[in-house]
This record gives structure tokens, C-alpha cells and sequence, in this order.
């Protein structure tokens, strides 16, 4: 599929330094990496070849505080937030410092997803419900 009209709005939202905001004429935000990025990967669209990955990864890295954590914009403290969207967001951009890719429809780590919502676990556990009400 091409890049929709969706698609161009998310693209637009990535700035000069970066990273991206959430509405026109706002500065670009930590969290909003996750939000633009992962709506983006979801829609399975061309418009993810677009964004300037490297430029988004770097945005999300000059976050980081020496304390520990990212924060919203340069000079704010860390705050979980914020750290937590910004690794998920690198997570999905693929940085190489992420020890897994994240799922953007779950925020949470790729690899753990075979054992939750695997279509075999989801017929056990149907079997399982099955068994109780009989012995019911």
C-alpha cells in the first residue's frame, strides 16, 4: 500500500532536530517517537520508509541523563514516562542497544508475545475453559 493521507500527517510530525511532536507548532516530545513511529509500523504502510530513522534515534539518545532515564526535552529530568516510551520507541526503530524489538500494537517486548498469543495457547486455553465447565 502507498502513503495515505494518515501516513503524511504522521510523517510531518517529525521535526528538525529529530524527533516528533503530536500536533503541528508543538516541540517534539520523547514519548511522541513511540506514538508516531509505532502507529506508523502498525499501519504496515510505505510511510515508515520516510522518517530519518537515524535522525529519530539520535533525538532519542541525546534524552538520556546522566542520572539514568530519557526525559521529555533537553535540561527536564528523567522521568519513567518518558523512559519507558523512549526505549519502546528505540525498540521499534531497531536500535542496536535494545536487547529485543518491541511489538508496537503491545509495547511490549517481541519475543514475548509467542507465548501469550500464540494461536496453539489460545486453543488450550479454550480447551481448558471447555474442561472446567464439564466438570462443572
Amino acid at each position: 500500500m502507498g502513503v495515505t493521507d494518515l501516513d503524511w500527517w504522521l510523517i510531518e510530525r517529525q521535526q528538525e532536530c529529530g524527533g516528533f511532536n503530536g500536533r503541528p507548532e508543538k516541540a517534539a516530545d520523547t514519548c511522541y517517537s513511540w506514538w508516531v513511529y509505532s502507529t506508523l509500523a502498525l499501519l504496515n504502510h510505505k510511510g515508515k520508509e520516510c522518517i530519518d530513522i537515524a535522525a529519530a534515534r539520535d533525538f532519542l539518545i541525546a534524552r538520556q541523563s546522566l542520572r539514568g532515564g530519557l526525559a521529555a526535552h533537553p535540561g527536564d529530568s528523567p522521568d519513567l514516562f518518558h523512559t519507558h516510551f523512549g526505549l519502546a520507541a528505540l525498540g521499534v526503530l531497531g536500535h542496536e542497544g535494545i536487547c529485543c524489538n518491541v511489538d508496537p500494537l503491545t509495547c511490549l517486548p517481541g519475543d514475548s508475545l509467542p507465548l501469550h498469543m500464540t494461536k496453539e495457547n489460545k486453543t488450550k486455553q479454550r480447551t481448558r475453559r471447555t474442561a472446567r465447565r464439564t466438570l462443572v
